[in-house]
Order: structure tokens, then sequence, then C-alpha cells
């Protein structure tokens, strides 16, 4: 088999490799949320403030977050997401962590919420 063969070879391999890994990560199912219309407020809070790029309103959803999150309202892997869109935001990524935020909204199967709770999310 030629250099020119396995070098083929081995980026046909590395690229199936990725792509499944890709998908993998890409079908796994979002963090949910509790059935709460608290939590459900303060999330679509925070899309509110990272939609109008606003910082005061950021760390204002940052903290009712936070203190939502050590109560135990909150799951450690559902508030690490929304950490990270929050990281993002202060950075400046506004967009991207638009984009990240409005996937973890759509990515809830909203079980057991109220239609109030229910109409906030998907109205974001």
């Amino acid at each position: 088999m030629s250099t020119r063969s396995k070098t083929g070879l081995v980026s046909l391999a590395v690229t199936v490799v990725l792509g499944a890994a890709w998908l993998w990560l890409g079908m796994r199912s979002q963090p949910q949320l509790p059935p709460s219309d608290e939590v459900l407020n303060a999330v679509d809070g925070l899309f509110t403030a990272v939609t109008a790029r606003d910082q005061a309103r950021l760390a204002a959803c940052q903290q009712r977050l936070q203190a939502i999150h050590a109560a135990g309202d909150l799951p450690e892997a559902a508030w690490k997401r929304l950490q990270g869109v929050i990281t993002m935001s202060e950075r400046g990524d506004w967009e991207p962590a638009a984009r990240r935020l409005y996937h973890f909204i759509q990515g809830q199967r909203r079980e057991g919420v109220s239609s109030q709770g229910r109409s906030q999310l998907t109205a974001a």
C-alpha cells in the first residue's frame, strides 16, 4: 500500500470518527429544567437579557439563577449549561449565547409544567 493510500485511509477514518462524535454529541438530550414557574421565569429573564444584550439584566439573572441553584431547585447539569450562556454573554458573544440558550430552551420536554410556564418558554 502506498503512502498516499495510507494517508487517504487515515483521513477517512478520522473523518468518520469525528462525524460519529459530532452526531453523538448532537443527539444527547439537553439537561432538563424542573417544572417550576420560578425556574422558568428566571430562564425566560435570562433569554431576555441575552437577546437585549443587557449587562445589568444579565447580572441580575445570574444572581437569581445562582440562588435557585443554591436552594437545590436547579439541577447541576442545567445550571452548568446556563452558566456557559452567561459566560459567553459576559465575553460579548451575545449572538452565540442567544443561540445556545434558544436550543437549550427548545430541548426542554416541559413535562408537568403549568400552562403559564409553558407559554413563557415557548414565547422565547
